[in-house]
């Protein structure tokens, strides 16, 4: 009789999947519920839930590129040439520049990304529900374990399956439909091991997307004060949304190679903080991916991704600015 092995399998698969799937979505609750209103989110808020700390980096330093405040030269050396910041992202820069207002882009990029002015951003996003909770190393490993346990359920059916479907099909007691019952189980079982991977450690929930497609959506919405000029904030704010990679008043390979050199800044310190908690976990990730390789399309695997976008290995120097004759200071001036 196939049908009782049938359901005790049925049993193990669904309490794998449900035990998983309470584990992944303890991984996914947000600090608080809800977002903050529009009018309070800054040019560097919409700029940071767009693409992390890199864009938003990179909204401040063409900011101060754009009102004459910072020149970037050929050779690929940022120099601040007005030090009163009109803000604390500002303020990073400046103090990033060190002393002499004068440093190579890539470091730059480098101290300005892992400021305390940029990573209080991603605090107060956090804080106000916009983005989830940081994940420690401890709860991706439960992930990790719960898959490992739903997997052996799986197996565990699969092997009944491969005894119990000849012996049916011998006995003539359901050969078939045992066959194509095991097989539904199996193919339902996977769907929890697709559905809920490990997340990545840098991923940022689907609360900042809503917020930014509220943003976009709305032509009318007006960043919070960050000291800037009107026309300033007005020029950058489809940049800080995403809308566009264009800058008005910016050669767009300027611009390229800003996202170039504060994404690989960004990537760098992302591999590092990934290393760290792929060692933690990777016993676990291991049984993980092992039964899921025999199932499934093999998943991201442990924390080892970063919600920025992935940065060039471009060099400022690697880049002209349009032919804007002197450096690219120079170009609108």
């Amino acid at each position: 009789m196939w049908t009782i092995p049938f359901l005790i399998c049925t049993a193990l698969v669904v309490a794998g999947t449900w035990h998983l799937r309470k584990t992944f979505l303890s991984l996914q609750r947000s600090s608080a519920p809800g977002g903050l209103p529009a009018q309070e989110l800054s040019l560097y808020d919409a700029a940071y839930l767009h693409g992390g700390t890199a864009h938003a980096a990179v909204t401040a330093f063409l900011a101060m590129r754009l009102e004459g405040r910072l020149i970037l030269s050929r050779s690929g050396t940022a120099t601040v040439t007005d030090p009163a910041p009109r803000n604390g992202v500002e303020a990073a820069i400046v103090d990033a520049a060190g002393p002499t207002r004068q440093r190579a882009l890539r470091e730059l990029a480098r101290g300005v990304r892992t400021s305390e002015a940029i990573r209080a951003i991603g605090l107060r996003l956090t804080r106000e529900g916009v983005m989830p909770q940081p994940v420690g190393v401890d709860r991706f490993r439960k992930l990790a374990k719960s898959r490992a346990f739903h997997g052996w359920m799986l197996v565990a059916a699969l092997v009944v399956g491969v005894v119990t479907v000849p012996l049916a099909t011998a006995t003539g007691n359901g050969g078939l439909p045992s066959l194509l019952a095991f097989l539904l189980l199996l193919a339902l079982g996977s769907v929890p091991v697709v559905r809920y991977r490990i997340p990545d450690p840098f991923r940022i929930g689907n609360g900042h997307r809503q917020q930014l497609a509220s943003l976009q959506g709305d032509a009318a919405w007006q960043p919070a004060d960050a000291g800037l000029a009107t026309e300033t904030t007005a020029t950058i704010k489809p940049f800080a949304l995403g809308s566009t990679s264009h800058v008005p008043g910016m050669a767009d390979d300027e611009v390229q190679t800003l996202l170039d050199e504060f994404r690989t800044a960004a990537s760098v310190s992302s591999r590092r903080s990934a290393a760290t908690a792929a060692t933690a976990t990777a016993a676990a990730s291991a049984a993980a991916a092992g039964y899921a390789s025999g199932f499934t399309p093999s998943s991201r695997g442990g924390c080892g991704g970063s919600s920025e976008p992935a940065g060039g290995h471009s060099s400022c120097g690697g880049h002209s600015c349009g032919g804007c004759g002197g450096g690219c200071g120079g170009c609108g001036g």
